[in-house]
């Protein structure tokens, strides 16, 4: 499953994103483009769900599962 942030304004990712993990478990790829800030929301959003396990792909996150702590 794909979450394309092209168009999102970076005030509204952190809704968008949380409904995204809610309804679609790992994994998933976040595609956030090359701008720095949407990569630091989106990563910040990760964090709060527990979902450390992602590689940086060009141009996107590819989230693979929850952080097992």
């Amino acid at each position: 499953m794909k979450l394309d942030l092209h168009g999102v304004r970076h005030e509204n990712v952190r809704p968008v994103l949380h409904s995204h993990i809610y309804h679609n478990p790992p994994p998933f790829e976040v595609i956030t483009g090359n701008s720095m800030k949407m990569q630091e929301i989106v990563l910040d959003v990760l964090k709060e769900h527990g979902l450390g396990h992602f590689y940086r792909n060009s141009g996107s996150l590819v989230v693979l599962e929850k952080s097992i702590d």
